[in-house]
């Protein structure tokens, strides 16, 4: 499976830095205060742990923190593998954009129709169901499966980013710049504070 990031997120969404220059969430200021001489570096510095605090959460706990939208590529080999029926990375997954064949040899993509050439399970956290299609005349073999959607908290249809999912990253990001941390990776606290919400059923 591959997953590649079609639109990504706008500064504007990032959640730790739209707490902070909101000015409205004070709770943020007890981990993260911009510098008050507006020191570029440190500026800059914070912004990359609040995203880099984000990126790493999300690969946690496999859910897109704040609205994006992914294509994920399935291989013909791993669909079969799970009788064509595979579970959607990073929920909440508000909709599904397309979803095409891919053939090996470049053939143009085949789009498919759903509720016929595939079928949807879950609500914000899907599963996807792919028809078992075979190439026609003139496609060629078929390499996978191809889906882009939008995702995460804070997209249409799905719900806001947690209050305490904030908290731990504001906190993780604290506890890298009173390091000034060069190497960004989840301390075992943060993982541990992550786990409440790793999701445990399709909802």
């Amino acid at each position: 499976m591959e997953v590649v990031v079609t639109t990504d997120v706008t500064e504007a969404n990032e959640p730790l830095l739209a707490a902070l220059r909101s000015g409205g969430e004070k709770w943020i200021n007890k981990y993260i205060i911009y510098p008050s001489d507006g020191d570029a570096d440190n500026l800059a510095l914070i912004n990359k742990m609040c995203v880099a605090a984000r990126e790493l959460s999300e690969k946690e706990l496999n859910r897109a923190l704040t609205e994006k939208t992914l294509t994920v590529f399935w291989e013909l080999d791993e669909i079969k593998r799970q009788n064509f029926r595979v579970s959607i990375p990073y929920g909440p997954i508000s909709s599904i954009t397309n979803v095409y064949i891919v053939y090996a040899d470049g053939t143009a993509d085949l789009e498919l129709t759903a509720n016929s050439d595939y079928y949807l399970y879950g609500n914000q956290y899907k599963d996807i169901w792919m028809s078992e299609i075979t190439g026609t005349a003139g496609t060629g073999e078929i390499a996978g499966y191809k889906v882009t959607y939008v995702c995460g908290y804070g997209a249409s249809g799905c719900e806001t980013i947690p209050e305490a999912l904030k908290v731990i990253m504001a906190s993780q990001v604290w506890q890298w710049y009173d390091k000034r941390a060069d190497n960004l990776v989840l301390s075992a606290g943060t993982k541990k504070a992550l786990q409440q919400f790793t999701r445990k059923s399709w909802i």
